[in-house]
């Protein structure tokens, strides 16, 4: 009698599914359907290219539509806060136009970051100005696990 053995094995975060890379931001697809970018510098130039990042993820999805949650890891350990105002300005310019498409998706942002309490206490009040039901945000001070998990949950 032969037995039929199927995996059950979850999705390892850690395995990238595509990358790309310019010198300001690296940017990864988990097998979890998080997209992880990297900051390699802090200046508008990094996060326009976060932001062309973003489009061109929108743009793929609404040639194949299957994400009811956008799950988006933004690190900034390597480095430092990013332009503040700057960045939550073009990222809800994004969440706009991806809401246009989708009115339904809901966003989940993690910042994994190095250093002082200050910026995240900036960010939050800063993110207040953008704020919107479809949106959440946490912050995990050097904790990579703990980000990712929480996107998860």
């Amino acid at each position: 009698m032969m037995t039929l053995q199927t995996s059950t094995r979850m999705p390892d975060y850690r395995i990238t599914m595509t990358m790309e890379q310019k010198a300001r931001c690296v940017w990864r697809t988990l097998e979890s359907g998080i997209h992880e970018f990297t900051f390699m510098e802090s200046s508008h130039a990094a996060v326009d290219t976060w932001i062309e990042y973003l489009v061109k993820i929108s743009q793929d999805e609404q040639q194949n539509p299957v994400m009811p949650m956008f799950r988006c890891l933004l690190d900034t350990r390597f480095s430092g806060p990013q332009p503040m105002y700057y960045a939550l300005k073009q990222e809800d310019a994004w969440r706009r136009q991806m809401l246009a498409y989708f009115p339904n998706m809901r966003f989940r942002t993690a910042h994994i970051y190095r250093g002082s309490a200050v910026y995240v206490s900036m960010t939050q009040s800063l993110s207040r100005l953008f704020a919107e039901n479809n949106f959440e945000q946490a912050f995990f001070q050097d904790d990579l696990d703990g980000a990712v998990g929480w996107l998860l949950a």
